[in-house]
């Protein structure tokens, strides 16, 4: 049996948080198999072993998203990591490095 991911493939069907690229905090949901505030296990902003930070964010002034990277301890918007497709909502773009950081064993950074 292979062990459980570190991360969910998708956000949650009832998430409050669907889009919100900032969210790495649910909020939790009454009623449901997680009714208190926990992190987020889709959100995620992960680093491979050089220390490059690999996370999603937005074209400056478009809704589309992709994964960008970045040098830890730098500041700017980072690089576009071209070998992902732009995506039309911040979840799928997520999904994408999500998996990628996966494949990759990437660490998940938590601070």
């Amino acid at each position: 049996m292979s062990a459980v991911p570190e991360y969910l493939p998708f956000r949650c069907c009832m998430c409050p948080n669907i889009n919100k690229p900032a969210a790495l905090i649910c909020p939790g949901i009454p009623g449901s198999l997680h009714p208190d505030e926990e992190p987020c296990r889709f959100v995620k902003i992960y680093e491979d072993g050089r220390g490059w930070r690999y996370f999603v964010r937005s074209q400056v002034g478009l809704h589309s998203y992709r994964t960008f990277y970045l040098k830890a301890g730098q500041l700017g918007n980072g690089r576009s990591y071209k070998t992902l497709p732009w995506q039309g909502s911040f979840d799928k773009a997520q999904a994408d490095l999500n998996a990628l950081a996966a494949r990759k064993h990437w660490k998940e950074v938590t601070n």
